[in-house]
């Protein structure tokens, strides 16, 4: 981040929560190909993210070695229910301290929250996993679409209270993704997209 002179901006609080979850699935907002490396800089270290990449990525050179030593999960995205399958598989196999990165919407909202989709909240309830809600701001303005380079400026973080497995056994996925997108949504972040 400070060598490309980005201000992180993230709560004490934020850090704290952080910080003493495990067990989970964290799901963002996705804005920027920026997100992921935010992700990072906030993950403490003895936390470790753990994403999901299409399988064709593990076949290019370095970058493939890349992905298996930072314990990506390889998906099949031709193959929706297989891939969903896997992941579930893969999330069930993670210690504690591993969290799985689901961006919910599926792909990036360019000025506002998109609907998210149910993968990754099927994925929390069937590897019995707490859903930690982590809000970005500022990163689609940096380094939008179509950029080769990221602009310098600000990036705002904000961790949203953990979501207990025991909260949500039994809920069903459909109405989870609306619950945890409206809880987001209502941050204090997306004010000027509720104005809308």
């Amino acid at each position: 981040m400070w060598a490309l002179d980005i201000t992180l901006v993230i709560s004490s609080e934020s850090k704290d929560i952080l910080g003493s979850s495990s067990n989970t699935v964290l799901v963002a907002n996705h804005r920027s190909h920026l997100d992921s490396v935010i992700l990072w800089a906030i993950c403490p270290e003895d936390k470790h993210l753990v994403f999901a990449a299409k399988k064709e990525l593990f076949r290019i050179p370095f970058l493939g070695a890349g992905l298996r030593l930072a314990k990506a999960i390889s998906v099949d995205r031709s193959r929706g229910k297989v891939a969903l399958r896997t992941l579930i598989d893969e999330t069930r196999k993670l210690s504690s301290n591993e969290a799985l990165v689901i961006y919910p919407e599926g792909t990036r909202g360019v000025g506002r929250l998109l609907d998210f989709k149910r993968g990754a909240f099927t994925i929390a309830l069937e590897s019995h996993r707490n859903i930690l809600p982590v809000c970005i701001k500022g990163t689609d303005i940096i380094f939008p679409k179509g950029k080769q380079v990221p602009l310098s400026g600000e990036v705002f973080v904000r961790v949203c209270d953990v979501i207990p497995y025991e909260h949500i056994e039994g809920t069903n996925d459909i109405e989870l993704a609306k619950t945890v997108r409206e809880l987001m949504h209502t941050t204090s972040f997306f004010e000027e997209e509720l104005a809308k």
